[in-house]
């Protein structure tokens, strides 16, 4: 998400992106009306699966922005492994954990696409690995479908500390063109008019190739010239409704595709580069702060809580629009229980016990030979 996670906090406050804080939480907030809208058959944000496309630009902008230059000088790819392992699993950990809910619910009941048996035990053990399922089923993460993006983000963030970040300009345009032309082709293979995703098994190069094209155009955003972003609301609310627009717009066929890969191709980029060029107003920080914080546990709890409340709401006969709103309300409730309680407690202590583990080491297994 990522990101679909928050950016790494390697400096003060005042060097966030806040505007870019408040379009992650809003791209989050379409995500979970998408899901919550296919379920009651509401078309809330039909187009809510781009959002995947732009977390991925804006990871790719803000993980070169933070790292690029601490990997070619004094960081080593074993401690930027950890710290994204402690950003991202503890959360990861509680939305596989909540699914796993669900999928024993579902088998206890004999729902459809049930697993039981060994194929229980192996999407847990591959899915908790944050590896995808490859037997045949609906999505290749059973406990936490989105989490599909989530495992394709770990992956390139594991290439970025690996290779990417050393690698030059024209690289980086080559591998982002390579992975267009695949995104492009997707559709015209399997005859649909939505953008294909990742998270069937069959249908994982499609996936990679829309990290490996989201991810390198970010990065090539953080390495254009630096410029002091200018507060405006006017282009904070405009930013704003241009995200949603795209993401909220009901089309079909023909129209449908052409919206889907000029926003993945075009739209999300320029998004992340004018929301890197201006900032929001001073009155709006906190908000923007909290929904650039929260858009994870939003993105990465949401699904199973969903599918829930839904499933009692539906048995119980409650209209769509109730549905809708304590999906919502739950979600949203959820998400800032386990951000403030949990996963802000439980990353201080890991990065505590992993500074202490890293500080014990000698100085030559620290630095990066020149």
């Amino acid at each position: 998400m990522t990101a679909l996670t928050p950016p790494a906090r390697t400096g003060a406050d005042h060097d966030r992106k806040l505007l870019l804080d408040l379009l992650r939480g809003l791209a989050a907030i379409a995500v979970i009306a998408l899901h919550v809208g296919d379920i009651v058959f509401v078309p809330l944000m039909p187009g809510g699966y781009l959002a995947v496309d732009f977390f991925f630009v804006l990871s790719g902008y803000v993980i070169a922005t933070a790292y690029d230059r601490r990997l070619s000088t004094t960081m080593r790819f074993g401690p930027f492994v950890g710290m994204r392992f402690i950003r991202l699993y503890p959360l990861f950990l509680v939305g596989a954990g909540l699914g796993l809910v669900k999928v024993l619910a579902q088998s206890h009941l004999h729902a459809r696409f049930a697993l039981d048996g060994g194929q229980l035990v192996l999407a847990t053990v591959s899915n908790l690995l944050m590896l995808p399922y490859l037997l045949p089923y609906p999505s290749v993460f059973p406990l936490n479908a989105p989490a599909w993006s989530l495992s394709f983000e770990l992956f390139v963030n594991l290439l970025y500390a690996w290779i990417l970040f050393r690698a030059r300009t024209p690289w980086i345009v080559a591998l982002a063109v390579a992975a267009a032309v695949v995104i492009a082709a997707g559709p015209m293979l399997y005859g649909t008019d939505r953008l294909i995703a990742g998270s069937t098994a069959d249908r994982l190069p499609f996936g990679l190739a829309r990290v490996l094209y989201g991810f390198p155009i970010g990065m090539l955003l953080a390495r254009l010239p630096a410029i002091t972003a200018r507060p405006s609301a006017k282009a904070s609310m405009a930013l704003a409704a241009v995200l949603l627009f795209c993401l909220a717009l009901p089309l079909t066929g023909a129209a449908s595709l052409a919206r889907d890969l000029a926003f993945v191709l075009a739209g999300g980029p320029l998004l992340v580069w004018a929301g890197s060029r201006f900032e929001v107003p001073p009155r709006w920080r906190r908000v923007a702060a909290f929904l650039g914080d929260l858009s994870y546990p939003l993105y990465i709890l949401h699904y199973p809580i969903v599918l829930s409340v839904a499933f009692i709401g539906l048995r119980q006969g409650f209209a769509p629009a109730t549905i809708i709103v304590a999906s919502l309300a739950f979600v949203i409730a959820a998400s800032i229980v386990a951000m403030r309680y949990y996963d802000g407690p439980v990353r201080v202590w890991l990065s505590r016990r992993y500074r202490r583990r890293e500080s014990a080491m000698p100085l030559s297994a620290t630095v990066i030979p020149s």
